[in-house]
């Protein structure tokens, strides 16, 4: 991600005043927590639901660091990576997942032996949420550092 301001502007901005620093990591920290609730809502709308558990547990939070502030978006269902990601012959692993024993399953009146399974295939909505809100991040992060530009230089 790139956002380009005239040469020097952040630096005159944060001597110019004590605050342009504060008004910055305000600015930006809003941008974060409107961007991930922008993902968030995104994967909500992506996830695949039998019982609504999944997309229930999609949640975001912004969490100030020393210099930064970190966005995070996150599944807390048990399974979510798996369905992300897919499990056996479709995940990251592409392994057949196999039993430390004979599994018996009853199929439609016949009991089946299974030693191994081939696992799910992946059904992706955290990346392609992502993906569809990349513009609109860039575009909040983009706004968030001029209005504090403004807030601080002037128009």
């Amino acid at each position: 991600m790139k956002i380009e301001l005239p040469s020097g502007v952040l630096d005159r901005m944060i001597k110019q005043t004590a605050d342009g620093a504060a008004i910055l990591q305000e600015e930006i920290t809003g941008a974060a927590a409107d961007s991930a609730k922008t993902i968030a809502l995104g994967a909500i709308a992506k996830a695949p639901v039998k019982t609504g558990r999944l997309r229930r547990s999609i949640t975001s939070e912004v969490v100030p660091l020393a210099a930064d502030v970190q966005g995070i978006v996150m599944a807390t269902a048990p399974y979510a990576r798996y369905v992300e990601e897919g499990t056996g012959l479709y995940g990251p692993k592409k392994a057949v997942i196999l039993y430390d024993r004979m599994h018996k399953f009853k199929i439609g009146g016949s009991w089946v032996s299974v030693l191994g399974i081939r696992g799910m295939q992946a059904k992706p909505y955290m990346k392609p949420a992502f993906e569809e809100a990349r513009e609109r991040v860039v575009g909040l992060f983009r706004d968030a550092i001029f209005a504090a530009v403004k807030r601080v230089v002037g128009p």
